[in-house]
């Protein structure tokens, strides 16, 4: 955590703030589990789950779930594959907290 004002004040706000949209968008979707070996930049492999995933998007800032939700409206109404996004940000998450 980072310990400057703003920095503890965003990772405070992560903690309470849960995208009603995101809650409710897997809820209704019920995503199978999809297990993902990913390589970090570092050549880690990493064993992550979609669902792996959507939990570390509640955890995130809430500016963040807000463009992760923008960018999941936008996949879901061009009926494209969530877990496709979901990995994207898999390979992220690896290669941010490893």
């Amino acid at each position: 955590m980072m310990q400057n004002g703003k920095g503890t004040k965003e990772m405070n706000s992560a903690k309470t703030y849960k995208s009603r949209y995101l809650q409710t968008f897997f809820r209704e979707k019920n995503l199978p589990t999809v297990d993902w070996s990913l390589t970090d930049d570092d050549g880690t492999v990493h064993l992550l789950t979609n669902q792996t995933v959507v939990a570390w998007i509640f955890v995130a800032p809430k500016h963040e779930q807000l463009a992760i939700g923008d960018m999941i409206r936008k996949i879901d109404f061009a009926n494209g594959d969530i877990n496709d996004y979901l990995k994207h940000l898999a390979g992220a998450i690896i290669n941010r907290w490893s």
